[in-house]
Formats: C-alpha cells, structure tokens, sequence
C-alpha cells in the first residue's frame, strides 16, 4: 500500500435544517482497507448557534493535538482507555525545557453557581484572597487540604518553666538500650527498655509525703491553624513506685484568658516496667477545647513523688489541621 501522505483525499461538508454544518474527511486508500476517517462519520460539527464538535471515528492517545512551530504539543487529549485514562495534558510531558502553562481566569470574589453539580472541581484565581480556588461539595475553597502538621515535644521542651513548692529533684536525662544508658545495665536503673531511647524528665523526692513540681510548656498556633486532630495529643510518663503519680492538663490561652480543657489525664502512677502513653480524650481532647489561629495551647504537667519514688516523663506530642 502507498504511504498515506501521497493518497489522494477529500473533504466535503453538509448542512441540514436545523443549521447544523458538518465536516467530512475521507482518505481513498484504493487497497479496500476501511478509510482512516470511517467514511461516513464527521469529523466537525458546528451548530446553528456555534456550538462546535471534533470527533474522531477512532479513540487516540493523540485524538486531538495543538502543537507549536516546531511540532512540540502545548495541549493534547488522549481519548484511548488502552494508553492510560483518558485526559487532556498541557504540554508535551517530557519534563525537559520551559514547561506550558495553564493558566487559570481571575476574579476578586467567587461566582455565582447555578448548576452546583455541573461545576464541580471548578478552579479560578481569588485576586483578594491571593489563592486558587477550587469549587468542591462543601462550596468555594482553597484547593486540596492543607498537610496536618505533627508536633512532638522532646525534654528538654521548648518554652518551658517549672512551678510548685515540693520539695525534691528534677533532672534531665537520657536512656537508651542500645547505648546502654539507663537501661538496667551496669548498675543503672532500668528506665528504657529494649529499642528504646527517649530524653526524659525526672522527679524524685525523698520527703516521707506526696511532693509536686509543674512543668508548663506554651505552644502558639500559627495564623493558618484550623483545628486540633481529635485523639493525637499524648504524653509519654513512667514511675517505679506507689508513691510517684504523672498527669497532665491541657488549657487555651488567648486575650480573654486562659480556659482549661476537661480534667486532667492521668498518665502513669505506680510501679510500671514499661513507658505509659496517656491520649488525651472527650473534653480534655484540644480538638474539643474550641481552639483558634493565633491561640497558645498550655500544657501542665504534674510529677508527683515521695519516699525516694521517681516520675519520669519523656515525650508529649499533638497534631493539627491547616487551613
């Protein structure tokens, strides 16, 4: 058979009573192969009001293309389910070279919807807000959620300070299995386990009666803070005695004052052998505690110990959502 490009071909047009104008290819491969366009089937339709169809008698990875001059795709639909879903790709996709761009339309505020499911996955650009905007099953909004951000507090914490009369000693230290630090060997008391290293906070007293020492530490929210994730804030605590006690209290701080979230979490209390990790729940969980952008979340954190008991307490951590 010939090469295509040397085959005589023809296109020719109809229109009918409706105004409809529809344009025909055909491609005379003269070797009773079926036409490349299939004939009969229109490639352009254009309607009375002009409203324009391009359709291809055979799906494509590249049914439809607009290329520059020297033959490089700026837009190209893929019509074909055998080479990957369906789509429209801007550019040609190589990755090399100066990417093209799809550039999306401006306005200073979100337009109206009349067709609320029509529109779905709608994007534009807020010039007031500064941000793409996309419109989803909850209305206008920024597109895509923002990443939860994962905050884990390690001794010594950052703005930090202790508070309370008990009498007794607090230090800071390490304890790990594989250094052999605090681990049960060489004569060291036995505070992590195996695999285990974490910095850690530790009280003890020797007063024949409970002793208490407050650590506090503030954290301020960022501007973009949208809410606390329910069930992620948690303090790590251990104690080696029925004589030492570890608990927290969570509180939001902001202009009007400070407000206390639910009770306090108990922690660890006891003679335990292994870490305690106590998660904040119902309305002592901040997720609970009406917290804001620009709030300070405070954390009070009691250890309790008599008698020569030790309470320990190593990381504490909570997650939030981004606006």
């Amino acid at each position: 058979m010939d090469d295509a490009s040397s085959l005589p071909s023809t296109f020719s047009a109809s229109a009918t009573g409706s105004g409809l104008v529809s344009l025909y290819a055909t491609i005379d491969t003269s070797s009773g192969v079926v036409d490349s366009f299939g004939g009969d089937a229109a490639v352009f339709d254009l309607g009375p009001t002009g409203d324009a169809t391009f359709k291809t008698s055979t799906n494509s990875n590249t049914a439809f293309q607009v290329q520059n001059s020297a033959g490089n795709d700026l837009l190209s639909v893929n019509s074909d389910d055998a080479n990957g879903a369906p789509n429209v790709q801007i550019g040609s996709g190589s990755g090399d070279g100066t990417p093209t761009l799809l550039t999306l339309d401006q306005a200073g505020s979100a337009p109206t919807i009349v067709n609320e499911e029509a529109m779905l996955g709608s994007m534009y650009y807020d010039t007031t807000l500064g941000k793409v905007q996309c419109y989803e099953a909850s209305g206008w909004g920024s597109c895509g959620s923002s990443p939860d951000t994962f905050v884990t507090l390690t001794p010594e914490y950052s703005n930090t300070v202790t508070n309370g009369s008990g009498l007794g000693t607090m230090t800071t230290d390490l304890c790990s299995d594989t250094l052999n630090i605090n681990d049960g060997s060489s004569a060291q008391p036995t505070i992590c386990g195996t695999n285990e290293t974490y910095n850690f906070y530790n009280w003890m007293s020797s007063q024949g009666s409970a002793q208490t020492k407050s650590i506090y530490v503030t954290y301020k929210l960022p501007s973009n803070f949208k809410n606390f994730t329910a069930g992620s804030t948690s303090l790590m605590g251990r104690t080696d005695s029925t004589n030492s006690t570890v608990t927290y209290q969570t509180y939001r701080n902001r202009s009007t004052g400070l407000t206390a979230c639910g009770s306090a979490v108990s922690v660890s209390t006891g003679s335990q052998s292994t870490w305690q990790t106590a998660t904040s729940g119902g309305s002592a969980d901040p997720s609970a505690c009406s917290f804001a952008a620009g709030d300070s979340i405070v954390f009070k954190i009691n250890l309790t110990a008599s008698n020569n008991a030790n309470a320990y307490i190593a990381n504490l951590g909570f997650t939030f959502s981004n606006n």
